[in-house]
């Protein structure tokens, strides 16, 4: 039990908490609001997680190069993806860990349009991944959604002294597609939007980003498409919008 998230957890008695049924945990007296609770257990068994990856690259990168008449797309040359929160946290993800150069070193997304996903990657890839969950202010607290690398070129964490950029392996390989962020408000407050165009001690700048706050806006989407998420589902001869 702690008060705040970074304070030291204390430790409760075994005695005076129990499972109820397979997600539940019941405590004596209750459960105190305002405080932050947490099981801790060993885990076994962990599912395979992070074909997602390896999927998506290898499927967009098929419909742009596959001539044969398997392909139902021959033809389309140019792939945007487009993700929203959760799998526009996907791809800052995809493009950090080098899947948007493909088996044969080629290009997969050339655009990539993240939408509301702040400066988050998220849990996709990793033992017991459960690719759902991001991280809060009192809970999913240690889930890996607002971690380093934030921003787009290289920058360095004051805490390792490590130095890293979201597109480092795609700038190596050639395969950096232009990449555009749509943040709202709420993205500043809980998904650490500020480090996408600031270092984290936040004295420096980082150039090349193409960023846009839509201000007052929040998270949800809007009853009606945008243009933009209009366009990234159509597709043409020449280009395929690919929507996370």
């Amino acid at each position: 039990m702690r008060d705040h998230g970074l304070d030291p957890p204390r430790l409760l008695p075994r005695k005076s908490w129990r499972f109820v049924g397979t997600s539940k945990v019941a405590l004596d007296g209750g459960f105190e609001p305002g405080r932050i609770y947490e099981v801790v257990y060993r885990g076994r068994d962990p599912r395979v997680a992070g074909c997602g990856f390896a999927a998506t690259r290898d499927l967009v990168s098929f419909l742009k190069n596959e001539a044969g008449p398997q392909n139902p797309l021959a033809g389309v040359t140019l792939a945007v993806g487009h993700g929203i929160s959760q799998s526009g946290r996907f791809l800052r993800h995809f493009l950090h860990q080098g899947f948007n150069e493909d088996e044969q070193g080629r290009r997969v997304f050339d655009a990539v349009f993240v939408e509301v996903a702040g400066a988050g990657r998220g849990s996709f890839n990793h033992r017991f991944a459960q690719a759902s969950r991001d991280g809060h202010q009192h809970w999913n607290v240690h889930y890996p959604t607002d971690v380093f690398p934030f921003a787009d070129l290289p920058g360095t964490d004051p805490e390792t002294g490590d130095t890293a950029g979201l597109l480092d392996r795609a700038r190596a390989s050639g395969t950096a597609p232009k990449l555009f962020h749509v943040v709202t408000a709420y993205e500043y407050w809980n998904r650490a939007a500020s480090l996408m165009h600031t270092d984290p001690t936040g004295t420096r700048v980082p150039s090349a980003i193409r960023g846009y706050r839509l201000a007052g806006g929040s998270t949800p989407s809007a009853t009606q498409p945008s243009r933009a998420r209009t366009s990234a589902r159509t597709v043409g001869r020449k280009s395929l919008g690919f929507v996370g």
